[in-house]
């Protein structure tokens, strides 16, 4: 045993919220983000484009 993929914690049963139980759900996160009166900037930001910029920093792409 290398120590590769080793449970170390045990943290219970993680229970996402209603209406975000799988991936085919995100629509409605981005859905509730428009519906609450979020700005579509905001919205790209936290959907992936800050991670798309990190990578790019990271990356030098």
């Amino acid at each position: 045993d290398k120590g590769y993929a080793r449970k170390l914690t045990e943290f219970g049963d993680i229970i996402n919220p209603a209406g975000m139980r799988e991936i085919k759900d995100y629509p409605n996160l981005t859905a509730t983000m428009e519906t609450r009166g979020w700005k579509e900037a905001r919205i790209r930001k936290v959907m992936g484009e800050n991670w798309v910029r990190v990578l790019k920093e990271v990356w030098g792409a």
